[in-house]
């Protein structure tokens, strides 16, 4: 073999070398997102046609984002080189503009050889739900003052001041009102009354926000009085994270994540789940407060049984 065909084919192999894996471009999403609602990204990925792309979502880090969805579309060969489309689903759990970090993609070859494409990162804003006019749970803005006749004020005044009058002369002649019995100590512990709210919650079956809101407030309510954290004012991301603080089981607290995100799609996101999921949820629910409950103490070991002396005679 000559020289000149010995440097050729060196010169081929450095350049398939330097080849670049790929390219990864999403189309930049447009508007803003209400917190909780589906985002659909749309994406195309370029690289050589020796290759396949897969996704696993298994392990890949997307907080504040929850990827939802991926999935592979078509594919075009031309000049070596392939183009793949790419659709993403995401949600925010966060208010404000959040990022979709890196993912990462595996380009496969025949021969086994791995290489791993990396997404670029995705900006979008995440806002609020629009209010529902139906709603009368939702916060609307403050309207002027209504202008009133005269008469409309007097008469109100007036019933007061006969209330107040008819009040003191009836406690001049009959004594004074006794006073309310106190409210007895609720003496029950913290996952004591977890359980208890969650199984009352279980059997009145309230319409679906409701039934989430009451449910959040249960677990947080909880979490205050089993460990201490101000659980009632800390977003759900900060709640986790003093839950793993405190050194509760992963497992657990994973399951504690599942349902405060899936309750934050009720609430926030309209999203009406089924007759099973709020069950499913109320018994996650249960199992994340017997998970946590103090353990009973040990029972006394049982003491030998005694054999009396006997008396000489």
């Amino acid at each position: 073999m000559t020289e000149t065909a010995i440097l050729s084919l060196l010169l081929a192999a450095g350049s398939a070398a330097a080849e670049p894996a790929g390219s990864f471009e999403f189309r930049a999403p447009t508007g803003t997102v209400s917190i909780g609602a589906p985002l659909a990204l749309e994406a195309v990925a370029r690289f050589p046609d020796r290759f396949s792309l897969s996704f696993e979502p298994a392990g890949q880090e997307t907080k504040p984002v929850q990827l939802l969805d991926a999935r592979l579309g078509a594919v075009e060969s031309a000049g070596g080189r392939k183009e793949q489309r790419v659709a993403v689903t995401v949600a925010a759990f966060e208010l404000g503009v959040v990022t979709l970090p890196e993912l990462s993609w595996t380009l496969t070859a025949p021969d086994g050889t791995r290489e791993t494409l990396r997404s670029p990162p995705v900006r979008f804003e995440s806002v609020g739900p629009e209010p529902d006019p139906g709603d009368p749970s939702e916060i609307r803005d403050i309207r002027g003052p209504l202008g009133l006749p005269w008469w409309a004020v007097a008469l109100p005044v007036a019933a007061l001041a006969a209330a107040i009058v008819g009040a003191w002369w009836w406690r001049r002649g009959r004594g004074t009102l006794g006073a309310p019995s106190p409210r007895p100590e609720d003496k029950r512990l913290p996952h004591e009354r977890a359980l208890d709210e969650l199984r009352r919650l279980r059997q009145e079956e309230p319409p679906p926000k409701e039934f989430y809101i009451r449910l959040t407030d249960i677990l947080r309510q909880y979490f205050e009085g089993r460990f201490g954290v101000s659980a009632s004012v800390l977003t759900t991301s900060d709640l986790l994270r003093r839950l793993r603080e405190v050194e509760i089981d992963r497992s657990t607290v994973a399951r504690c994540r599942e349902v405060f995100e899936r309750s934050d799609l009720v609430k926030f996101a309209r999203r009406l789940p089924s007759a099973g999921e709020t069950l499913q949820d109320c018994a996650d629910a249960e199992r994340v407060v017997n998970e946590t409950a103090p353990k009973p103490p040990p029972e006394p070991a049982a003491a030998p049984p005694s054999f009396g002396t006997r008396s000489p005679k």
